[in-house]
């Protein structure tokens, strides 16, 4: 048994241990990281169901979105893959934008510059 596949059991046991809602987001991981093996392993298919998997347990996990947009455009789905590409880029910006204004409301005065 390669690396891939012993990987790929690893991580089909981990998801297997029902632990609840609390471990969605390392559920997620774990499909992410299954997609990873079972796509070196040539297994495009596979590797999408598992993606798509962990974006339904983490829908803001951008690994996943990442990795199922780049599976997406092997597979030659590229409107699919462009939809996983910009939902990530307004998760992004939104991120960015939401720091940003926590760091001026932060400034001393609220965030409000007077002009003299």
């Amino acid at each position: 048994m390669g690396y891939d596949a012993q990987a790929e059991a690893l991580y089909t046991m981990a998801v297997a241990v029902d632990a609840g809602a609390a471990a969605a987001a390392v559920n997620a991981v774990c499909f992410c990281n299954r997609a990873a093996a079972v796509h070196a392993q040539g297994r495009a298919a596979d590797a999408l169901a598992d993606c798509t998997r962990a974006v339904v347990l983490h829908p803001t996990y951008g690994k996943a979105r990442s990795r199922r947009a780049q599976l997406y455009e092997e597979v030659r789905d590229l409107q699919v893959r462009d939809c996983d590409c910009s939902v990530e880029f307004r998760r992004t910006t939104f991120e960015f934008s939401r720091r940003k204004s926590q760091r001026e409301r932060d400034l001393p005065g609220g965030g409000f510059r007077s002009e003299i």
